[in-house]
């Protein structure tokens, strides 16, 4: 199991029954390097990792256990939040201490969406 995903499953794990804190850092986790490394690596192939893409079901899954992201959540935004942050400068979305709210993540995740018409292929 990677670092990242230990480190996931540790927050996951504090988070307890909190639906909220869950949803936060599973949102985090996924505005972090690792999840950047992945989409970069299968918009270049043309080829997503299945356990990249089991990893994103499951935690969209988990997501959806809030009612009221039901609805608001999908892969291409779960995938967009990963290139929220900038390159190469201090991250903000993705850190462990993140300030944003829930629904900061989704406006923001939205609009790299919208912005990045080449990540549309890879939330199929």
């Amino acid at each position: 199991m990677s670092l990242w995903l230990q480190s996931l499953s540790f927050c996951l794990d504090n988070s307890e029954d909190n639906l909220e804190s869950r949803a936060k850092c599973i949102l985090s986790y996924l505005s972090m390097d690792i999840p950047r490394l992945w989409w970069e690596q299968a918009l270049k192939t043309n080829n997503v990792q299945n356990s990249h893409a089991g990893i994103l079901h499951d935690l969209r899954k988990e997501l959806l256990k809030i009612p009221e992201l039901d609805g608001k959540i999908d892969s291409g935004l779960l995938i967009a939040l990963a290139f929220m942050d900038k390159k190469g400068t201090k991250p903000t979305y993705g850190s462990v201490d993140s300030p944003y709210s829930i629904e900061e993540y989704l406006n923001k995740a939205k609009e790299i969406f919208i912005s990045r018409s080449e990540l549309n292929s890879l939330k199929q």
